[in-house]
């Protein structure tokens, strides 16, 4: 039993050591990328790691602090779950505007690269 013990807590460990570096990562990501045609995709992209980050912690602090089956542990994991789909949310937000740089709508690239094309051999 003792055992098992010690392997939890040393995954909860690596758990809580990757979400805090990936907190990290998104709070200097906020920072760093400004002004550019990225900005607002790794705005949401940062925002949603944060709120994603946020919501798992609190899943993993009523895990080890609360007694399974109370009130308050379930109320705790509904608000975690909450919290972590308003962080996919953000995700979805994020990639869904990151594919809009790289693929604007209207734009086609046949049509693009024969035009380069066309022009080039013009000149």
């Amino acid at each position: 039993m003792a055992q098992i013990e010690v392997v939890y807590a040393i995954l909860l460990g690596f758990v809580i050591t990757t979400l805090l570096l990936m907190a990290y990562y998104s709070v200097s990501m906020l920072f760093f990328m400004r002004k550019g045609l990225l900005e607002k995709s790794w705005k949401y992209l940062s925002c949603g790691a944060i709120i994603a980050t946020i919501g798992v912690v609190d899943v993993l602090a009523s895990n080890v602090t609360l007694v399974n089956g109370t009130n308050a542990y379930l109320v705790s994991n509904y608000i975690a779950v909450g919290i972590t789909t308003i962080g996919a949310g953000f995700f979805v937000l994020g990639f869904r505007s990151h594919k809009s740089v790289f693929s604007p709508s209207g734009i086609k690239l046949e049509e693009t690269h024969e035009n380069n094309l066309t022009e080039e051999a013009n000149h």
